[in-house]
């Protein structure tokens, strides 16, 4: 897990540039699935423990097929089941 706020800050900045998708794009291509989720909704949630609700950034559009308009949101998984979870299944 990443707790360092200048790291934090700096993968933040550089996952919100276009050379850096297309950069991670090339190795996602050769190494992975290619599917892709918004930092902002997987590492900062679980790195701060809070909510993050954002629009995707260029690394999920460029090759994680989402469109740049859409709306992600994540959440701890604690924070789900201490104040979710039971809500829901009512």
């Amino acid at each position: 897990m990443i707790r360092s706020r200048p790291m934090i800050n700096m993968i933040s900045f550089l996952m919100g540039k276009d050379w850096m998708a297309r950069l991670m794009k090339s190795i996602t291509t050769q190494h992975t699935s290619g599917y892709s989720m918004c930092y902002s909704t997987t590492g900062l949630p679980y790195a701060n423990r809070k909510v993050s609700i954002t629009h995707t950034d260029s690394g999920s559009t460029a090759w994680g097929g989402f469109n740049p308009e859409d709306l992600v949101a994540g959440m701890p998984f604690e924070l789900y089941r201490s104040r979710l979870e039971t809500q829901l299944q009512a």
